[in-house]
């Protein structure tokens, strides 16, 4: 497989955790050990014996704390990874948090503040699960519900069939990324993710009877 994964006239899939794609033109190379793609990159490097260099490595690195939602998805190996790209790329963590936590513009702001005031919400036990109708940032729209006070929040785009589904960690009973991966087929789509964060595509029909059973997946 290192032959094939070396190969530039290859498509190769990297991810680090599993998808109802299973892309099967494509050399796949999947680690769900990972907490990033970015780290499964560097081991990529490592096992073809090179080094990225400065600049590779500092997006390496923005890419490890963006995909592990700043850390709160990480594990030991997360760390060392961090760790190993801080020296490679001779970078300062003020470079990489101001590229990560930038001022939001007008029309950002704008859709979030409308998301938490649109929310929708049903209690589900010491839970409380929230959704919301918008078109646009829907990972940050789900954080913002989860910020004001949602376990578990939904971002839905009805014309285009997204829904992208959030929970905090301490929301133990079931996984985003496998909800979707299993269960978006029946809605003519596919979808995957993380344990805390997830999302998928589904026929535009077909979105709100989707979001219907993913709602009761989550009470139930």
């Amino acid at each position: 497989r290192k032959k094939e994964l070396l190969d530039a006239n290859n498509l190769i899939c990297i991810d680090h955790h599993s998808h109802s794609d299973k892309f099967e033109d494509a050399v796949v190379c999947i680690d769900e050990s990972k907490c990033s793609c970015s780290e499964i990159i560097l081991d990529l490097y490592k096992k073809a014996g090179k080094k990225p260099d400065k600049t590779t490595a500092f997006l390496l690195l923005c890419g490890v704390i963006a995909d592990s939602a700043g850390f709160k998805s990480a594990n030991t190996d997360t760390f060392c990874a961090v760790s190993e790209l801080f020296s490679l790329s001779a970078a300062d963590y003020s470079q990489v948090y101001s590229l990560l936590n930038y001022e939001p513009d007008f029309s950002e702001k704008e859709v979030l503040l409308n998301c938490v005031k649109t929310c929708l919400t049903i209690r589900a036990g010491h839970y409380l699960i929230g959704y919301s109708f918008e078109k646009a940032f829907a990972s940050k729209a789900c954080l913002a519900l989860l910020s004001s006070g949602c376990d578990v929040a939904f971002c839905v785009n009805k014309e285009k069939g997204k829904i992208t589904c959030v929970k905090h960690s301490h929301v133990k009973q079931f996984s985003v990324g496998k909800m979707f991966e299993l269960n978006c087929g029946k809605f003519g789509g596919s979808g995957g993710g993380h344990d805390a964060i997830g999302g998928c595509t589904v026929d535009p029909k077909k979105t709100v009877t989707a979001l219907n059973y993913f709602l009761k997946f989550v009470f139930d």
